[in-house]
């Protein structure tokens, strides 16, 4: 049997399926990644999903042919290796390890099911955005990916800030008041210097809703609203561009799309598409839906085959 675990920042989705492709059982469980977690404690915390998984599925430890766990930012926080090595001392003492175990991001989970050896982009963008490539000699490059903090090029928190920014200026009378303004402001209840500077500092601007107004109001061909998605999108590009010039630009590279800004932001998106045709044309963009729990049980029969031939 196989394993895949998708550990999510909302919850921990286990899956597991015979070599056939038969999915066997599927469990939803509390998160266990944790922002300040260290590599132990996520060893742990592993481990006792897959003893507990392999022991309810009737199937047995001594049956697993490979495991898949897919974790945000593992090659920021994390060390693969470290957690691997970690997994197989608390295994030391079993006749049986599993043949392959792959601990893996997101972004490369993809790469290695849509664009399996060849150069490929995947392009991330949420809450966060992500860039991670594969060049000719199979090696990956990555950028972005380090969360709210910065915040990531071209994303909603990058987005978010720069409406901010330009919600203070229109405020100082150093930016034209648009009905972008307006209308963001009276729909965030911030339609006064007061209620804006209170609401920044006591956290309450709910970002989902400065978003979905953003995007509908960029559709009605609002200057201010457009001028701050092409800036956001100008970073998200020049990110995509650094990773691309690494790679072969003799033929025709496909690049994925995904998340949910390139679902709910149209107008978005169109932009991005356009200033990637424009700088990076050698970039064939790609539709491809991506679901991690359902990508990740695909590679763990993959590589479980690919181990018994």
């Amino acid at each position: 049997m196989v394993l895949a675990i998708d550990c999510s920042k909302t919850a921990t989705h286990v899956y597991v399926a015979n070599t056939d492709n038969i999915v066997i059982s599927e469990q939803k469980m509390g998160a266990i990644w944790k922002k300040h977690i260290d590599e132990q404690e996520i060893v742990t915390e592993i481990n006792r999903i897959i003893v507990e998984t392999s022991r309810e599925s009737g199937y047995g430890f001594d049956r697993i042919a490979s495991i898949v766990i897919v974790m945000p930012a593992i090659d920021r926080i994390f060390d693969e290796n470290l957690i691997e090595r970690g997994l197989k001392v608390q295994w030391k003492r079993r006749k049986h390890i599993p043949d392959v175990i792959r601990i893996i991001s997101a972004p490369i989970l993809a790469l290695e099911i849509f664009y399996p050896r060849q150069p490929a982009v995947f392009a991330f963008c949420d809450f966060g955005s992500f860039v991670a490539a594969r060049n000719s000699k199979n090696q990956y490059i990555q950028a972005g990916g380090w969360g709210t903090a910065v915040p990531d090029p071209g994303s909603i928190d990058a987005i978010v800030s720069r409406v901010l920014r330009y919600i203070a200026e229109v405020y100082d009378e150093r930016a034209v008041n648009s009905p972008f303004f307006k209308t963001i402001t009276g729909k965030l209840s911030i339609d006064t210097p007061a209620r804006f500077y209170k609401s920044l500092y006591n956290n309450t601007i709910k970002k989902n809703l400065l978003i979905d107004t953003i995007f509908k109001t960029a559709e009605g061909s609002d200057i201010a609203a457009i001028s701050v998605l092409d800036s956001a999108a100008d970073e998200f590009v020049d990110m995509i561009r650094h990773v691309a010039a690494q790679l072969p630009v003799s033929k025709r590279i496909p690049i994925m799309l995904h998340g949910s800004i390139f679902d709910e932001g149209k107008k978005y998106k169109t932009i991005i598409r356009r200033k990637l045709s424009a700088i990076l044309p050698h970039l064939a963009v790609s539709s491809n839906k991506f679901s991690v729990s359902e990508c990740a049980l695909q590679y763990a029969i993959q590589i479980a085959g690919s181990r018994n031939k």
